[in-house]
């Protein structure tokens, strides 16, 4: 067991219990929040060493979350439907990674791994 701390945030609730699920597989603390404000609170509340989330969400975009955060972020993974934004200026943000809707789940598990190293 890693013992690492994800959060995972997306609006879909069958998605946010699937990778609950998948990274619980993997040894993971999953945390999860369906919008920025329940993930910013966790955020303050928790040692997170990872977070995983969907780029819209009904109340900002991962952009916010990214410019939001005060002091050292945690590595961010983006995942999108669609991309509607420039994956080079999320990049510059602070987002380690950004993946299309539907996940691959082997992937997802490689590139947390990679990014938590």
């Amino acid at each position: 067991m890693s013992h690492k701390k994800l959060l995972v945030i997306d609006d879909e609730v069958d998605m946010c219990e699937l990778l609950t699920d998948h990274l619980q597989s993997l040894g993971y603390t999953i945390f999860s929040a369906l919008d920025i404000k329940e993930a910013l609170h966790i955020l303050k509340e928790q040692s997170i060493d990872l977070i995983l989330t969907d780029f819209n969400l009904p109340d900002a975009t991962a952009f916010d979350l990214l410019e939001g955060q005060e002091g050292p972020s945690p590595p961010v993974i983006i995942m999108t439907g669609v991309v509607s934004f420039s994956i080079e200026d999320i990049i510059k943000k602070g987002a380690v990674a950004v993946l299309e809707k539907p996940i691959n789940f082997d992937q997802i598990g490689l590139l947390i791994k990679d990014a938590l190293k």
